[in-house]
């Protein structure tokens, strides 16, 4: 998601792009595409898992850590760490949602913010 700009005029897929202008991809959109994502606003792990239970290959389409010749060397090692931190945290926690002082439990109220970054 870093900025960059083209050293020299260009054009793209039909689109002339300046010398120097910022050019960023729209993060935002590659994680809501329906095609990839269906109903990409609900909290959904299973669409990670194929329908017998198993976990999906690896996603291709990951952009988290860039793209193309410039994506971070260092992203499969970044995966299986938290891979398994995860897995060594799941194995050991219970985890659900907080109690007020009463024991009632406390629902999370998702509030975003806009921004360049979040």
């Amino acid at each position: 998601g870093a900025p960059h700009a083209p050293s020299d005029d260009d054009v793209y897929d039909g689109h002339f792009i300046p010398k120097g202008t910022i050019v960023m991809v729209n993060q935002w959109a590659l994680s809501w595409d329906e095609d990839i994502f269906p109903n990409a606003s609900c909290f959904n792990p299973s669409r990670y898992l194929t329908v017998d239970g198993k976990l999906k290959g690896p996603f291709i389409n990951h952009f988290a850590f860039g793209h193309g010749r410039r994506i971070c060397p260092g992203h499969w090692f970044a995966e299986n760490s938290l891979w398994t931190a995860a897995a060594a945290i799941l194995t050991i926690m219970h985890i659900d949602h907080a109690k007020d002082s009463n024991g009632n439990r406390i629902e999370v109220m998702p509030e975003f913010t806009t921004g360049l970054l979040v």
